[in-house]
């Protein structure tokens, strides 16, 4: 008997959305995995045709690579019960961590604007439709992963 559950399952497939899109959809990643445009689409389908097809493992890495974040890693892990923390972060010392600067702001403030532009245009016609729900989901990763980063040089003392 699976383990694993039906919100579990739905977890993983957002967050394998979620790495298509920071990679710039599933077209500018293909060539860097071993299956089809369709299969990759499978992997992030809620469609019930679709419901036990995931990346596997090697493909996963790949999709994360290409996102220049670990989404999917990070969901499997915490389904685990477990939290990423990145190579040189070992009980709160890091390997030479890259001082924080202004240009951290700058990109902060960008993203941020990135996402708030999104959620003005999408709001023109008063409702969000699915693309504009994409786009704003995208630009709110793209936020995260800058302030991931962040954190995570000012835990390890940057």
């Amino acid at each position: 008997m699976r383990t694993i559950s039906e919100p579990e399952r739905r977890t993983l497939k957002a967050a394998t959305d979620g790495a298509y899109v920071l990679s710039g959809g599933i077209s500018r990643i293909l060539d860097f995995t071993r299956v089809s445009t369709s299969q990759l689409s499978k992997y992030a389908s809620f469609g019930e045709d679709n419901t036990d097809s995931f990346a596997p493992i090697d493909v996963a890495i790949e999709i994360d690579r290409a996102a220049k974040s670990p989404t999917i890693t990070k969901e499997m892990a915490a389904l685990l019960g477990y939290e990423l923390v990145p190579v040189g972060i070992r009980s709160g010392v890091a390997a030479s961590p890259v001082p924080i600067s202004e240009k951290d702001a700058m990109r902060i403030m960008k993203e941020g604007m990135d996402v708030s532009q999104a959620i003005i245009e999408a709001l023109t016609d008063n409702r969000i439709d699915a693309a504009e729900r994409k786009n704003i989901g995208k630009e709110a990763r793209e936020l995260m992963r800058v302030m991931d980063d962040l954190v995570r040089r000012l835990e390890a003392g940057a």
